[in-house]
């Protein structure tokens, strides 16, 4: 429907926190990314020793952090707010400068890819397309 917008993907999409309930459930809490165990043996046996069933746990980085925001918020019709990706560009040196990726989006505006509407980048049609490579782009 036009005009509506799915919350619980949304909060994915803005990178808000969730928590994983179940077996293979997979969460982002406090920074830290983790799954749950698939296997029900090993799940029940955790809680069962008043332990967390989890099977891995990860902690996010910046680096991280930025590439997962220009990921995810390129699949929005909000696009990639260039002040929020700054914020990201201040808290670590990772190699992403702001002025490379400033030209990339411009490159990418300029061949028809991505539009440019207040300080938001955002897919055309011609951009969903190839946004895996768009992606790819920007982060290597």
């Amino acid at each position: 429907y036009e005009g509506y917008s799915c919350k619980h993907n949304e909060n994915y999409w803005n990178l808000g926190e969730y928590v994983a309930f179940g077996a293979s459930a997979s969460g982002y809490y406090k920074g830290k990314r983790y799954k749950n165990f698939s296997n029900l043996e090993k799940y029940y046996s955790n809680l069962g020793k008043n332990k967390l069933p989890r099977e891995y746990t990860e902690l996010s980085t910046s680096e991280t952090m930025l590439i997962e925001y220009i990921m995810l918020s390129l699949r929005t019709s909000k696009g990639l707010n260039i002040d929020k990706l700054l914020g990201f560009t201040n808290k670590g040196d990772f190699g992403f400068e702001l002025v490379s990726i400033k030209k990339k989006l411009n490159y990418l505006k300029e061949n028809g890819y991505l539009f440019k509407e207040n300080n938001n980048y955002c897919c055309t049609d011609k951009g969903f397309l190839f946004l895996d490579s768009i992606i790819s782009k920007l982060v290597n």
